[in-house]
This record gives C-alpha cells, structure tokens and sequence, in this order.
C-alpha cells in the first residue's frame, strides 16, 4: 500500500493499484479501508490540488463494496469527522450502496441458497 502512494506511480493511476488490493477479497477490503483511515490526511494532501474524481475514485476503491450496515454506518461516521465537502456524494452515493447490499445479502441468507455456505465466503 505504501508503494502506491510513494510517487513510484503517477497520480492519475495509483489509485488503480489500491482497488486491486481492494477487490482482491475481504481481507483486502479492510486492508484498504483501514490504510485510508491511517493515512487520511496524507492522501488528501496527495490530492489536494488534483481533480476531486480522483478522491471519488480512491473513496470508492479504498471503502466501497462492504455488505453491512455496520461498515456503512462507521464509513458514514469517518467522514462526518473528517468532512469532504467536495466529495459528499460520492460518499453517500457509496455508503447508501453499502446498505443496499446488506439488505440484499439479508435476502439471500435467508433464501434457501443461504443454506449452501456460499455467502460466508463474501
């Protein structure tokens, strides 16, 4: 993680490499989502200067995908502390998704597919 923000790559495409990290599974996600909290300041001074789609972007690859209210409401929390007026909706647009998939996620555990154990693996 430290690599992708070390300059060693171009502005425009380091958040690339965190979403790869990001997607690669949960572990991942919460890899991603915890080097974001840590280094909040730093990133946004990255940023600062830069166009606010590369925040969005980093948002979305550092803390999108979760499937719980749980992760949506300590999201939601981070950046009301740490307010990013510029990205707001991206924010919300990203924590309302979150939601959306633990209600859906809900659904399917409760379904008969949820008997199989496939969901625990997400």
């Amino acid at each position: 993680m430290e690599w992708t923000t070390s300059g060693a790559i171009k502005l425009q495409d380091f958040f690339y490499a965190i979403g790869s990290v990001h997607r690669s599974d949960k572990d991942g996600m919460n890899l991603t989502w915890t080097y974001y909290k840590e280094n909040f300041g730093r990133l946004k001074e990255m940023l600062g200067k830069a166009s606010t789609s590369l925040m969005d972007a980093l948002i979305v690859y550092s803390c999108g995908g979760f499937c719980s209210s749980e992760k949506a409401d300590e999201i939601e929390k981070f950046f009301l502390d740490n307010p990013m007026p510029q990205n707001q909706r991206k924010v919300l647009q990203t924590v309302e998704g979150m939601r959306a998939n633990a209600v859906f996620l809900g659904l399917l555990e409760k379904s008969e597919l949820g008997d199989k154990g496939f969901w625990d693996s997400l």
